[in-house]
């Protein structure tokens, strides 16, 4: 088992395309994960040029993993593109059910993705909190709160100190040092190449 550090956002494409791998990886090795904050406070609402550049990028995932993904639907004229709210509901299931974190990324990218949702509402959030036995109320209280406003920004000075520069990123802890596996979409088989060479390399 290996010690794994997964940096992500619930509203990068590339990581929905990237979110059967990891879940995989964690089901053998030990992820944490940390929220990256593709384009937290973003307040600019998308023109039409810039939602085609990013359903381009959603073309490609799809080509590349086979995912549903609405089109038509998806991040409608004017839609402002935070991602603030989705990454800080992630922390938020950390906070209360530490091993749900990855699920409800999932959730939130099934919901954005292929169901075209908008998952910078706070309610949406929240509904697809109870998924996970998670109430409203509880939810709420929880992700309004200073402490929970805190975490999330600290996890994205997190990502800034690893120098992060793209989404997924996927480091190994190899003594008390994190080496990189690699940035961007990998199949699973290409992933587990990789760590069982580091980890046989330095056995």
């Amino acid at each position: 088992m290996a010690d794994l550090l997964y940096f992500a956002d619930p509203m990068c494409s590339w990581c929905y395309g990237y979110s059967s791998v990891i879940t995989a990886l964690a089901e053998k090795h030990h992820v944490e994960v940390v929220m990256g904050g593709l384009r937290a406070g973003e307040t600019r609402p998308l023109n039409t040029a810039y939602r085609q550049q990013i359903q381009n990028h959603w073309q490609h995932v799809q080509q590349a993993t086979d995912l549903p993904f609405d089109f038509e639907n998806g991040i409608p004229e004017g839609f402002v593109y935070n991602t603030e709210p989705a990454c800080r509901a992630v922390v938020t299931v950390q906070a209360l059910i530490p091993e749900y974190s990855l699920p409800m990324m999932a959730a939130i990218q099934r919901a954005f993705y292929a169901q075209a949702e908008n998952v910078t509402d706070t309610n949406v959030l929240a509904d697809i909190a109870t998924e996970f036995g998670i109430a409203h109320p509880m939810f709420l209280l929880n992700f309004e709160s200073d402490e929970m406003i805190a975490a999330t920004a600290a996890q994205f000075e997190r990502a800034q100190q690893y120098a992060v520069g793209g989404y997924p990123t996927l480091l190994i802890k190899r003594g008390d040092r994190w080496r990189s596996l690699g940035m961007g979409y990998e199949p699973l088989n290409m992933v587990e190449e990789k760590i069982a060479a580091i980890t046989a390399a330095e056995a």
